[in-house]
């Protein structure tokens, strides 16, 4: 079989991490995969905003479990974010920003 279809055949999703730092070569290995995506007319407008400190992450579940009314929210309490922008008024932005991601 495929390598990229068995690949996306037995993908699972994590909810439970482990409480230890990621290597800065996997994280810089994502990035590059995620530059490499497709884009809307080939413009790649988007950039990505890393964030390893855990606190900040915090911060910014707890803002999340606001807005959604999720008291505790904590985004299963990650070790790191990638978190994708692009500009106000690219055409295709949120595509690529899934795409990337």
């Amino acid at each position: 079989m495929n390598e990229t279809i068995q690949t996306i055949l037995t993908r699972r999703s994590t909810r439970k991490f482990l409480n230890k730092p990621i290597p800065k070569e996997d994280l810089d290995l994502l990035i590059q995969a995620a530059l490499h995506a497709p884009s809307g007319m080939g413009k790649q407008t988007w950039q990505f905003t890393v964030v390893k400190n855990r606190a900040k992450i915090q911060e910014l579940a707890a803002a999340i479990a606001v807005v959604l009314g999720r008291e505790g929210y904590d985004m299963y309490a990650p070790e790191v974010l990638i978190i994708p922008s692009n500009e106000a008024d690219s055409r295709f932005g949120k595509e690529d920003n899934a795409c990337a991601l």
